[in-house]
């Protein structure tokens, strides 16, 4: 019998939750909550990153931690899992070239990061969609790849292996530079000539990144790996001088993936997808317009809200926390926030819970056969 209800509950609920269990903490300024979800379901979609991520540990020295970061977001690596060894032996099939694991080199943590630049305020004020100017100005994107090494020798066979894998399935298209900041030599792949005489590819468009025996940092913006080369001296530093390490930011709430969110990410989402967000919330608060003007027809001298949640036992709502009203000049109901189709209002273009949020810090960690889920919301001040 127990069989057979196991049997049927990973069948029949698989899609539509885990057992879950959730803590909620409010205080002046923190909004925090831990969910539990014990145990994953054998098909839970949750079981490839399982895979991946469980046995390893995100490490806070090898996830470059540093103020500069809008947004950090650092996963575990677990090398020994079937999925990771598939992608190896996948790439060794690809590219002979690759005689050895190609990850051996990798540590147990990769992070990516955004960090603050003017970039972000030139691609708020542009007259272009974000779509078009991150297409123009991709070389100056702000974004780096930071992930651990735990063998230099490991990874300066990998770099080579890949050159020369490059090199030899499209010859002649890449240009390979070494280049000097400080004490530490880095790497330019730029496009050649024979590469630019593509319409789509600008000439400013590169690929940058410092192998040392710490880290491997890969991005497309010169700037940014400078700034990263400069923790990575300044770490050293300390370290020769047996010094503590400089502060390095809120600890990471999950030890398999862990994301950091700055307000200031919030902030520029709001100015680059104000209008996307207006008009998905425009159309979620008039589609409840129709039923409410038939009820109005029907019962003139009544709420409409109210005689739909008594035969429907569910309550109409804005979704940005306005009401609905009558507008007797256009006859039609409307929403206090949004207006109607007829005569739109322009609404927030931030939800009015994130106003106040000063930062947030997410977690997960896959523990005995389950997962941990955390998340902290800094409020400033004001009433969310």
């Amino acid at each position: 019998m127990y069989n057979r209800w196991r049997e049927g509950y990973q069948q029949n609920w698989s899609r539509f939750f885990d057992p879950i269990a959730v803590q909620f903490r409010v205080q002046p300024d923190k909004l925090a909550a831990d969910v539990t979800v014990m145990p994953l379901i054998d098909r839970s979609r949750y079981r490839a990153m399982d895979d991946i991520t469980r046995g390893a540990k995100i490490e806070i020295e090898a996830s470059d931690q540093h103020a500069e970061a809008l947004l950090h977001v650092a996963v575990s690596i677990n090398k020994d899992s079937q999925t990771v060894k598939r992608a190896t032996n996948f790439a060794m099939q690809m590219a002979p070239q690759f005689q050895v694991d190609p990850f051996a080199w990798m540590g147990e943590t990769v992070a990516i990061y955004v960090d603050e630049d003017p970039f972000w305020g030139e691609l708020a004020q542009s007259e272009l969609s974000p779509e078009n100017y991150l297409e123009q100005h991709i070389h100056q994107l702000p974004v780096a790849l930071h992930a651990e090494v735990v063998s230099g020798f490991k990874l300066t066979a990998f770099l080579a292996s890949l050159r020369a894998w490059i090199e030899q399935t499209s010859p002649g298209m890449t240009i390979w530079e070494t280049r000097q900041y400080g004490d530490e030599a880095y790497v330019k792949v730029a496009p050649s000539k024979k590469a630019l005489s593509s319409d789509d590819v600008s000439d400013e468009l590169a690929v940058y990144y410092a192998a040392t025996g710490e880290s491997l940092i890969v991005t497309l913006n010169e700037k940014m790996l400078h700034r990263s080369i400069d923790r990575l001296l300044e770490r050293r530093r300390a370290k020769a001088e047996g010094k503590p390490l400089p502060p390095i930011g809120r600890p990471w709430l999950g030890d398999n993936v862990g994301v950091q969110v700055k307000k200031e990410v919030i902030e520029f989402l709001s100015t680059a997808f104000g209008d996307n967000y207006q008009q998905m919330m425009q159309a979620l608060a008039w589609n409840n317009l129709p039923i409410l003007n038939e009820w109005k027809k029907r019962y003139p001298d009544r709420d409409p809200v109210k005689i739909h949640e008594r035969f429907w036992q569910r309550r109409l709502v804005c979704p940005s926390g306005g009401t609905y009203q009558w507008n007797e000049s256009w006859q039609t109901m409307e929403s206090t926030v949004y207006g109607h189709p007829g005569e739109p209002k322009q609404g927030p273009t931030l939800p009015m819970s994130m106003k106040t949020v000063k930062g947030a810090n997410f977690g997960l960690t896959f523990e005995a056969n389950g997962l941990r889920a955390r998340m902290e919301l800094e409020q400033g001040t004001g009433t969310p």
